[in-house]
């Protein structure tokens, strides 16, 4: 959808004061934190604006409601004026001031948005292009509302997984006890590595088991932690056909 670029601010203070909350949110994905979402509505009488910011963690999908209100929730009111989210001192702060602010003075929500979501955050910069244009985003209201699908938010991005160390230890550990012992290792395959982290239990167990025996060649531990890679990769072999 094309929109104007709009070349001055609103004359409505309060909507100029959403739109920096906004641009603040927007200013913090930037920054790597775009796993922060989100959920801005109007007050019961209608007069006020207010913008909930949370993890995407803490989102109740398909609503992009928050889960707990008690924790990991910062939320800004129009009817706050210029003190953003209750700091007296953050009158006059542009959204890049705000943003470090944020960071700084609510350091819980924001460790717990770090992480990529472009696809929340590519929905985010059309969002505040229509916001720019006289059309905050609103998810609630005391009324009934009806929220353009096409408008709505991506659901969330599926937690990160990282590659634990342990399972790479094990393979690479598995692969030198069997070269010392004479057999060929098991190349190491990343990409698979990574899609093993959603056998992490079972792995470490075997991982450990194998590690924990008394055998100062290594083979039974070389044997184990190949074989494990191995029926992995065949696995895996078997999706991909």
């Amino acid at each position: 959808m094309v929109r104007d670029v709009p070349l001055t601010q609103p004359v409505n203070t309060l909507e100029r004061r959403a739109l920096r909350v906004l641009a603040m949110v927007h200013e913090l994905h930037k920054a790597g934190y775009q796993k922060l979402r989100i959920f801005s509505g109007m007050n019961p009488s209608g007069t006020h604006w207010r913008c909930h910011i949370t993890p995407a963690s803490n989102i109740g999908w398909p609503s992009s409601e928050p889960i707990a209100w008690d924790d990991l929730v910062a939320t800004y009111s129009t009817s706050q004026s210029g003190s953003y989210f209750g700091w007296e001192d953050a009158k006059g702060k542009k959204a890049r001031e705000l943003a470090r602010l944020f960071i700084t003075r609510l350091p819980r929500i924001a460790e717990a948005g770090i992480g990529q979501d472009r696809a929340y955050a590519g929905w985010f910069v059309d969002m505040l292009g229509a916001a720019e244009n006289g059309r905050l985003p609103i998810f609630f209201a005391d009324h009934p509302l009806t929220i353009n699908e096409e408008e709505a938010p991506p659901p969330p991005a599926p937690p990160e997984r990282p590659v634990d160390d342990n399972i790479v230890q094990a393979y690479e550990g598995g692969n030198q006890a069997l070269q010392r012992a004479g057999y060929p290792g098991a190349d190491l395959d990343w990409g698979h590595v990574h899609r093993f982290t959603d056998r992490l239990e079972p792995f470490l167990n075997w991982y450990v088991a194998a590690r924990n025996t008394q055998d100062p060649e290594g083979k039974t531990y070389g044997r184990i932690a190949a074989g494990i890679f191995l029926e992995a990769k065949r696995e895996f072999a078997g999706e991909e056909r």
